[in-house]
């Protein structure tokens, strides 16, 4: 998720604002909050758990490179749908993930300094159409680049950070 919503390459646009300049609904904005749900079974492929495990580091760490100077920009939100003990069920519902494979994410995003947010803990500024992240005592995140809805901390207290 980009804060300012102008990051996305397919879906150009400046803001967060609801409707474009031609009056058609945005593809981000802040009744549209967007969000990455991992299907590892679709027309293009049929991961495995330690594939998916693979994408969901990648996927995770994307938003290093616009999160720099201390400017929190970019953060992962992610979804989950469905959990299961069953390699059937993961193998047959693409949007199912195994017990095992969420505890090894979640494992990561702990070892590697992420932080669960609130959802009311990303503030939306109505002035400049943009998200902020609010209310996040960053003293006790640790001082990395990363963020996500399970976030890291920018190197200084972004001035995006309320």
């Amino acid at each position: 998720m980009f804060l300012n919503c102008s990051g996305y390459v397919k879906q150009a646009q400046s803001d967060c604002s609801t409707y474009s300049a031609n009056g058609k609904l945005t593809y981000a904005n802040r009744f549209d909050i967007r969000s990455d749900s991992f299907r590892h079974v679709d027309s293009k492929h049929n991961y495995s758990p330690s594939q998916e495990y693979t994408q969901f580091i990648q996927r995770m760490n994307s938003q290093i490179p616009y999160n720099t100077n201390g400017k929190l920009n970019a953060i992962p939100i992610i979804t989950y749908h469905n959990l299961t003990n069953n390699m059937k069920d993961y193998n047959k519902m693409a949007s199912t993930i195994t017990v095992d494979l969420f505890a090894q994410q979640m494992k990561y995003l702990h070892d590697n300094g992420f932080r669960v947010l609130l959802l009311n803990q990303l503030g939306y500024d109505p002035n400049n159409n943009v998200f902020d992240i609010k209310n996040v005592p960053w003293s006790t995140y640790g001082t990395t680049t990363n963020a996500a809805t399970l976030v890291r901390a920018p190197p200084s207290s972004p001035s995006n950070i309320k």
